[in-house]
């Protein structure tokens, strides 16, 4: 049976992959921690293309796991097309069950 240390030193696997044929491949999509998902919910931003772009920034990776681009490096997605953005983000929260997080939350 894990320890508390064991427990908080685990690595999760990445939550999983998206095909995106507009940019020619697959990324990767990590897990984020419950700390994370309430920092981007509850963000500053108003903007919904830059919170688009941050939440992409802070999740994308490779296949093991490292971060694609660092955190202030959200800026550069906002040269890829919208609606691929959005199509990618949609899995990611689906990935990261950030949509039963908030459904959980209502009930």
């Amino acid at each position: 049976m894990l320890n508390r240390e064991q427990l908080l030193a685990a690595r999760e696997p990445i939550a999983g992959t998206v095909n995106v044929p507009e940019w020619g491949g697959e990324v990767g999509i990590r897990r984020m921690t419950a700390a994370e998902i309430v920092a981007m919910r509850d963000g500053g931003t108003e903007d919904g293309i830059e919170w688009l772009c941050r939440f992409l920034a802070s999740v994308l990776c490779d296949a093991a796991g490292e971060p694609l681009f660092a955190a202030d490096d959200w800026q550069q997605l906002e040269s890829r097309g919208l609606e691929t953005l959005m199509t990618v983000s949609k899995q990611a929260q689906k990935l990261n069950g950030i949509g039963a997080a908030e459904q959980a939350e209502k009930n």
